[in-house]
């Protein structure tokens, strides 16, 4: 190699090491890349307007007319048989998706009682049920059905004293399952009856006017609150190819009862049973009340049995039924002896009307009624109900008793 270019090598590696230097120490001090930033999230989207399930309303109506054929009531009554629109019922349920809440409202709209009947909340979990509202107690199964599926035209004639009539309170139910099983309710309310209808205790005997609360004609303050407990407990001992037998007792206790009107304790023992086309049911009721004019309790009790039979699968069906309620003789003589003091205290104005009033106070021992009745269902919408029955009062020797037949038809959608 010439002596020129073994001169020049150490300097050409000299320069090629201090530009690598360079680069490097540029290269050092030089920013990192940037890197990319990740991607927008989309917006928070709006909240709904409202956090409740879908609602559910089932609305109904139910329609009765009645033609009926009775005994003379009275020298002016000429026995004629009558026809009446015997009601006219108006109502919805409403109920959430998950069926975990139920609002039922019910309201007659008949011109003769226009009223709110029922409007309760149910909270369901399960066969638990919190209810709360103006709703009947929870005494007896028999009082729990609904009156437009009874297979005879009406309620028996003792749940006029014994019947569970609506009150506003809370209840806790437990429901029958398919299984056998144990089931109930326990109630607290207000004490006083809203309607007329059923649950008047002793005022039929005491002559004491009833009144309807929730009548829309009319406004009126509720009785001073004295609490009522109503409780219910049954066991449906078999449910199988169809058999069914459900045994239950009933019992109520109020801490004030109004003098003349109420039950202090009232107390029923139940039995329901299927075989097959065949169904029965059976009710002991006992009641126990203050006694006005002395100290003292008297004792009214009841007795319901019914029996019914399906001619085909989907009806029509027979039902006989014999209902009888008895006033104990310390009550029959404690109304006697507040009807007089009521008589001797008014003034002369008004002794005509007080006697009017009183004047069947404690002279009647109870009523039987026995009956037979037919109910077709022409219609899932449409049933019709032919009924004959016998009455008559308890130990009046100069009561014949009387005869009373009935045609009624219904609808119901």
């Amino acid at each position: 190699m010439p002596a020129s270019s073994l001169s020049t090598a150490p300097r050409s590696l000299a320069a090629r090491l201090a530009a690598a230097s360079l680069a490097f120490h540029s290269a050092a001090r030089a920013e990192p890349p940037a890197l990319p930033l990740p991607a927008a999230e989309p917006p928070p989207r709006a909240a709904p307007a409202s956090s409740l399930p879908p609602l559910v309303v089932a609305p109904f109506v139910v329609i009765q007319g009645r033609l009926s054929a009775e005994p003379k009531a009275s020298l002016d009554d000429d026995g004629a048989p009558s026809a009446e629109l015997r009601r006219l019922r108006l109502g919805a349920r409403i109920r959430t998706a998950d069926d975990r809440l139920r609002v039922f409202l019910h309201a007659s709209a008949s011109q003769a009682s226009p009223e709110m009947i029922d409007a309760f909340v149910d909270h369901r979990l399960g066969s638990f049920v919190l209810r709360w509202g103006q709703a009947k107690v929870p005494f007896s199964a028999y009082r729990q059905e609904q009156f437009f599926e009874l297979p005879t035209s009406d309620w028996a004639h003792l749940t006029k004293v014994f019947g569970a009539e609506r009150q506003l309170g809370a209840q806790a139910l437990i429901e029958p399952g398919p299984a056998p099983g144990w089931y109930g309710a326990l109630g607290l309310f207000q004490g006083t009856t809203l309607r007329t209808a059923h649950g008047q205790g002793v005022a039929p005997l005491y002559g004491e006017a009833s009144f309807s609360f929730t009548d829309l004609r009319r406004s009126a303050s509720l009785d001073p609150v004295h609490p009522e407990v109503v409780a219910r407990a049954g066991r449906r001992l078999v449910r199988h190819h169809g058999l069914l037998l459900d045994l239950e007792t009933s019992f109520s206790i109020d801490a004030r009862p109004l003098p003349a009107r109420d039950l202090r304790h009232a107390a029923a023992i139940e039995a329901h049973a299927e075989i097959g086309a065949l169904s029965s049911r059976a009710i002991v009721y006992a009641g126990l009340a203050d006694l006005v004019e002395t100290h003292g309790s008297g004792v009214v009790s009841g007795f319901l049995a019914q029996a019914r039979l399906a001619l085909a699968h989907d009806g029509p069906w027979i039902t006989a039924e014999f209902s009888q309620f008895a006033w104990a003789p310390a009550l029959q003589r404690d109304a006697l002896a507040r009807s007089a003091r009521l008589l001797a205290e008014a003034s002369d104005k008004d002794r005509s009307a007080v006697a009017k009033a009183h004047s069947a106070d404690g002279r009647s021992a109870g009523q039987w009624v026995a009956l037979l009745a037919l109910r077709h269902n022409v219609r899932p919408y449409l049933a019709l109900t032919a009924e004959i029955a016998r009455s008559a009062q308890l130990r009046i020797l100069d009561d014949p008793g009387s005869y009373r037949v009935r045609l009624q038809t219904q609808i119901a959608f």
